[in-house]
């Protein structure tokens, strides 16, 4: 399950592949994405 803050650089993601802006900004902006939902998981795992 997403999180919003996911969900947001998710749909800028989504704008910049529509855009057709750089390639490489696309992977890092998912990259970025699955880093920071690896980081929040790891961090409700912690808090339960």
């Amino acid at each position: 399950m997403p999180t919003p803050v996911t969900s947001i650089i998710a749909f800028q993601c989504s704008k910049i592949h529509r855009d057709q802006l750089n390639q490489v900004l696309y992977q890092g902006c998912w990259a970025l994405m699955s880093l920071l939902e690896g980081l929040g998981n790891h961090v409700a795992w912690f808090a339960k």
